[in-house]
């Protein structure tokens, strides 16, 4: 029995393992997608560089500029980062034909050569809508792909070839810990206009060991055409919440798993908040906890939100776990207003388009 006093004395002195905070967000960083990107660059960063948590999944950082700039900004808080390198894919073959588009670029010539880029893709589905939507699916995609781009290169890129993937091919996510990244990988999944996957990182924080998946999924456009011969924007986002289940399955190397992200599906939550692509929902969350939903969390995605603008409230933005038993509490992050600028003028507006979701767990 004296044997096992010192060993029960150290049991003693290392208690309960601590609580592991971790926070989704989608940044909003696209250019001439998400209005003022240039301007909320700093902001985000900063931002984030603020957060109290052990483990970030950011979103939607796409340019190398600006993933240079919130890796500058947050690496002092987040020592240990994982940005997967993107890349592009060029088909051979031509996307356009002169003609088609040629008739969709002088539209935009005529009656949006007043706009700055940030409203240029806006202007050019009002008046020119009905030129994009009867183009070819492949003429479609290589002019989805170049937003964010210079539109005097669309011409040039898009009769020549096929470029599949926007922002040069990036993922736009990012894992940022606080803590060892002790194994890693990337893995991508089947996409369309932008290229998808899943960052799987072997985190060794307070709790221990723990597996952390961070992803982006393929959001179910209403307005935008499926640039594929075959399928659409719910099977292939279905694809992939089943791809994502897969992974997790086949690469998990400890029973603490959390997965992070923008998933474009969530539940009705209260009177407030409306479903989005509730089969893809039923897929992703099947066998987790998820205590911002559970909470009753407010939207993440939200009409009201100066960047949206209008629309119904949803939560896009999740995480997910596992194998934690000590229970959950999850609340709304970087909701805040900021003053931003649009076009060279300066308005309020937020940091994002999205608000993020941080959950502290217990083991």
């Amino acid at each position: 029995m004296r044997a096992l006093v010192p060993v029960l004395l150290a049991l003693a002195a290392c208690g309960p393992s601590d609580p592991v905070t971790v926070v989704t967000y989608n940044t909003g960083l696209a250019p001439n997608f998400v209005d003022g990107a240039a301007s909320r660059t700093p902001l985000v960063g900063a931002a984030v560089a603020t957060l109290e948590a052990d483990v970030v999944c950011l979103q939607e950082v796409w340019t190398p500029e600006d993933v240079a700039a919130v890796k500058a900004a947050t690496e002092a808080d987040f020592p240990h980062q994982l940005w997967p390198e993107g890349s592009q894919s060029t088909l051979p073959d031509p996307a356009c034909t002169e003609a088609e588009l040629g008739d969709l670029l002088d539209c935009v010539d005529r009656n949006c050569l007043d706009q700055c880029d940030e409203y240029l893709d806006d202007c050019m589905l009002d008046y020119c809508g009905i030129r994009f939507l009867t183009a070819e699916p492949s003429c479609q995609g290589c002019v989805m792909a170049n937003v964010g781009g210079e539109l005097d290169l669309i011409r040039p890129t898009c009769t020549t070839s096929y470029t599949e993937y926007a922002y040069d091919g990036a993922f736009g996510t990012a894992v940022l810990s606080k803590h060892p990244i002790v194994e890693s990988e990337h893995i991508e999944m089947d996409a369309t206009t932008n290229r998808r996957g899943v960052h799987h990182a072997v985190v060794d924080g307070p709790a221990g060991k723990m597996d952390v998946y961070c992803t982006h999924l393929t959001a179910v456009f209403s307005v935008l055409p499926y640039p594929r011969e075959e399928g659409d924007w719910d099977e292939e986002q279905r694809a992939q919440v089943r791809t994502l289940r897969g992974i997790v399955d086949d690469t998990a190397t400890t029973d603490q798993i959390i997965i992070l992200g923008d998933f474009n599906t969530g539940p009705a939550v209260g009177e407030d908040i409306v479903a989005e692509q509730e089969a893809s929902w039923d897929i992703l969350q099947s066998g987790y906890t998820i205590p911002y939903v559970d909470g009753g969390g407010a939207c993440t995605w939200c009409g009201d939100n100066p960047l949206i603008g209008e629309g119904e409230g949803h939560i896009l933005d999740h995480v997910l776990f596992r194998g934690f038993e000590g229970g959950a509490t999850a609340s709304r992050v970087l909701d805040e207003g900021a003053d931003i600028q649009v076009c060279d003028e300066d308005t309020a507006g937020a940091l994002s388009d999205h608000y993020g979701v941080s959950a502290t767990l217990t083991p």
